[in-house]
């Protein structure tokens, strides 16, 4: 609150022809005058508004004033003293009133800010909850008002009346945001850039005119949540800026009290979720109480999956597509959106086929490019985050292996997991047994292909006739193949530590190599 020289000039954006700042000043000004043609003092807290014609011979004596000058001498502002003054030099076509009008209309609006600030910290500490205090927010800012947590479930929203955007209002309806909804908003550049900001950002939506001022709600320096003010009633204005943010600030001091959650659908299992993958619910003592206190169920054989939803289109998708197939394909279960992915904590006991088998499920995740992570089993929920970060590895390294595999294992690739963690200055391709450099060598000398030969001769467990299968060659071939490589090498393959160097060797380069073709892209 409060009118500086920053809030003046932002005011003048469209209408000035030239700035003088001076940075050290941070005055904030209490009025806005007329300059006289016998002035000859200035103070550092008004806005003096004139002509340049009336203080070019003056101004040497006014140390760190404000102006709001009219050019009509066609003065150079750069021949202004340097003696700490902040001028806006506008047009000599510009009327003197209207511009006097035009900057006390800053004031006015401070005025106004002032009081409805008032009337919103009161509605803080009358601690009637958070509907109470939207209510009274909404009523200031004319419009209606959203919150939303940070995984866009629906905390709070004036009266369903009040909001004409069509997607809204099926949202708050079902009091949370559909896949479909989420995925389409996380795309959204406004979004992608607002969300880091400190400042309210608007958003613009295809498909609905409402034009949207987001401010982001932080406890602490965690973003928790999000509070939405939609221009339904009127467009929105400069000061809104300003009363949004006190705004996310009291509804941040709301969300922290334990009472704001019981007001809440379905939120003790969804919070428990998230305080495990978070890391903050690590006591066995405290876990339990909240496990008695939610009436929250857990199996005994869980896994942790993860649905990567990010390349996931709804173009050419009937609305609340993705929700509707979760649903479907996974009834009766609590699934939760987390971190820009959907979570399920599977009870393993209940699955009557393995998951590969479920046809229908691996084809809605290769049509729509979604990818499924999932964790080794486990039992104890309090370690669900270890398990989580299982998913979201099968998930990373999934996709660099074999991209068109949308449903993978942890249990799968846990040995490229391994590879992750090495050290950056860890060169694995001096840890290659030599009898692979060897063959590269050979091949590309005499343009034949053991290198590939070996490697799918020890996949198949030293299988002639499955090697002989999978390379589409005959079994003679097969064997002279591998005599040859042999020969090259002077490996025993009858030697089974020296094999399972080999293969190991060749599981890294393979990986190594796909890493690096996927690092490009």
């Amino acid at each position: 609150m409060g009118v500086n020289f920053s809030k003046v000039c932002k005011h003048f954006s469209a209408r000035y022809i030239n700035v003088l700042r001076c940075d050290k000043n941070l005055t904030l000004f209490k009025d806005v005058k007329l300059i006289t043609k016998d002035q000859s003092t200035f103070s550092k807290d008004i806005i003096y508004i004139g002509n340049m014609s009336f203080v070019e011979s003056k101004i040497n004596d006014a140390i760190g004033a404000t102006f709001i000058l009219i050019n009509d001498s066609k003065f150079p502002l750069e021949k202004l003293p340097k003696n700490d003054l902040n001028v806006i030099e506008l047009k000599d076509s510009e009327d003197i009133y209207e511009i006097f009008n035009y900057t006390r209309d800053l004031f006015l609006e401070d005025i106004e800010i002032v009081r409805e600030t008032s009337t919103l910290l009161n509605a803080a500490i009358m601690d009637n909850g958070l509907d109470y205090i939207i209510k009274v927010a909404s009523e200031i800012l004319c419009n209606p008002i959203i919150i939303v947590d940070i995984n866009y479930k629906i905390l709070a929203n004036s009266t369903l009346d009040d909001i004409t955007d069509k997607y809204w209002r099926k949202n708050i309806k079902k009091g949370y945001c559909s896949y479909d909804f989420i995925s389409e908003i996380k795309k959204m550049k406004d979004m992608q850039i607002g969300i880091k900001s400190n400042e309210p950002f608007e958003v613009v939506c295809k498909g609905s005119p409402v034009i949207k001022l987001v401010s982001v709600i932080k406890i602490g320096n965690t973003h928790v949540g999000n509070i939405i003010l939609l221009s339904c009633k009127r467009k929105l204005l400069p000061k809104d800026n300003e009363l949004l943010v006190l705004t996310s600030k009291i509804v941040a001091a709301e969300m922290k009290k334990d009472s704001f959650y019981k007001n809440t659908k379905n939120i003790a299992y969804e919070r428990i979720i998230y305080d495990i993958l978070d890391g903050k619910l690590s006591n066995k003592e405290v876990f339990n109480e909240r496990i008695k206190n939610s009436n929250a169920k857990f199996p005994k054989r869980i896994s942790v999956f993860v649905f990567d939803i990010s390349n996931y289109s709804s173009y050419r998708r009937q609305s609340n597509y993705l929700t509707d197939t979760f649903n479907l394909l996974f009834p009766l279960k609590d699934l939760v959106y987390y971190k820009d992915n959907i979570i399920l904590i599977n009870d393993n006991e209940k699955v009557d086929e393995p998951l590969q088998e479920q046809e229908k499920l691996k084809e809605f995740l290769t049509e729509n490019k979604i990818y499924l992570g999932i964790s080794k089993e486990f039992s104890n929920m309090i370690e669900c985050q270890k398990y989580y970060f299982q998913s979201i590895k099968a998930i990373k390294i999934g996709k660099i292996r074999n991209p068109k595999d949308f449903i993978i294992n942890y249990r799968d690739i846990q040995f490229y997991d391994l590879l992750s963690l090495k050290s950056d200055e860890l060169n694995y391709e001096e840890y290659y047994h030599p009898a692979l450099s060897k063959l590269k060598e050979y091949d590309k000398i005499n343009k034949t292909d053991f290198y590939n030969t070996l490697f799918v001769y020890l996949k198949n467990n030293q299988s002639i006739q499955n090697t002989s299968d999978e390379l589409l060659i005959h079994r003679n071939t097969t064997r002279y193949r591998i005599q040859k490589i042999v020969d090259v090498t002077h490996l025993d393959v009858l030697d089974n530590e020296d094999m399972f160097n080999i293969y190991v060797s060749y599981k890294i380069a393979d990986y190594l190599e796909k890493f690096k073709r996927y690092s490009k892209v």
